[in-house]
């Protein structure tokens, strides 16, 4: 038997996307090493969760310290390199825009120059953002131009054309870019787990009335165990290229909360209140993808949107809850 030669290194492998693509290319036969910014005090709950803690590889690392991202490049032969890393707060963004700018494009543009140094044939797949296109008239693809509208979607988009110019020097990179997808093992500051649990909350009469922000919004929301496939599709495919992950389909923050609430015969327009300190600055109305060249030249499909997506989020908050 040919022993698996691939070893993939995942920045941010912590966070929901990092742990649940840990899981997936485990079970692939991958190695898999992951970094976060501090080792001893990283939040290993998510790897737990997923069962992968056991099997990977943690690393310490700086990804604002060119030096320390190629020494850990050459360390390993990395076959792959999935970039997770960065805050990924849209309204912490605007309280702190120079951070956030900084850490995503410093980072990536670290690792863009070390893998191009040190790993020149290893495949890098960047998660981009739907941030990055602002607002849209219709479904996005991969043509539309970026009209970012928060300091968040300036740094991803800047991420975007850095992985963009590494691949026109002919390197096999990569960008996914995300639109929005949800999961148990989101933090409970995301709008959606917070509804979730806002919604158990007022169910098991712990508060009377969830505070939100602008319920005017439409977005596009995935399950994110899917996204991560479509991310490993997308290492795996022929031709490095930028692809658009998404479900193709809006839902209006207001059905989304319906829905949840729905699941326990409660009426939200009885308990949510929109609360002006949580309205940001420049809000995206408007945020669906068009995920027509991953289906058509990956064969990656979402599965899981909508009003069932909310169901399986509430159905994994009531299983966590009866552990």
């Amino acid at each position: 038997m040919v022993k698996d030669t691939r070893t993939a290194l995942i920045t941010g492998i912590t966070g929901q996307d990092g742990a649940y693509l840990a899981r997936t290319l485990l079970d692939d036969g991958y190695r898999v090493h992951g970094t976060s910014r501090r080792r001893e005090t990283a939040d290993t709950s998510r790897l737990a969760a997923v069962g992968a803690l056991d099997d990977v590889e943690l690393f310490s690392l700086n990804l604002d310290d060119l030096d320390s991202v190629a020494g850990l490049l050459e360390s390993e032969a990395y076959t792959h390199v999935f970039h997770f890393a960065a805050p990924s707060s849209v309204a912490q963004s605007f309280k702190d825009p120079a951070a956030t700018i900084n850490s995503i494009v410093i980072g990536t543009h670290n690792l863009v120059q070390a893998v191009e140094k040190t790993r020149p044939e290893a495949i890098l797949v960047n998660t981009s953002s739907s941030e990055s296109f602002g607002t849209v008239s219709a479904p996005a693809d991969e043509t539309c131009p970026f009209l970012p509208r928060s300091p968040y979607g300036i740094a991803k988009a800047t991420t975007h054309w850095l992985v963009d110019q590494g691949r026109l020097r002919g390197h096999r990179f990569s960008s996914a870019i995300l639109f929005n997808h949800e999961s148990p093992l989101r933090p409970e500051a995301f709008v959606t787990r917070k509804i979730v649990l806002g919604a158990i909350k007022v169910h098991n009469k712990e508060i009377d009335h969830l505070d939100l922000g602008n319920l005017d919004v439409v977005r596009d929301w995935g399950w994110a165990p899917e996204y991560v496939q479509a991310i490993r599709s997308i290492a795996e495919c022929d031709e490095p290229n930028d692809f658009v992950v998404a479900t193709g389909e809006g839902m209006e923050l207001t059905d989304f909360v319906a829905t949840a609430f729905g699941c326990f015969g409660l009426d939200w327009k009885n308990h949510v209140r929109t609360a002006e300190e949580l309205l940001r600055p420049a809000d995206i109305g408007y945020s669906v993808g068009d995920p027509g060249r991953i289906r058509q030249r990956l064969g990656w499909t979402a599965e899981c949107r909508g009003r069932r997506l909310v169901e399986r989020l509430v159905e994994a908050e009531l299983r966590t809850a009866r552990r």
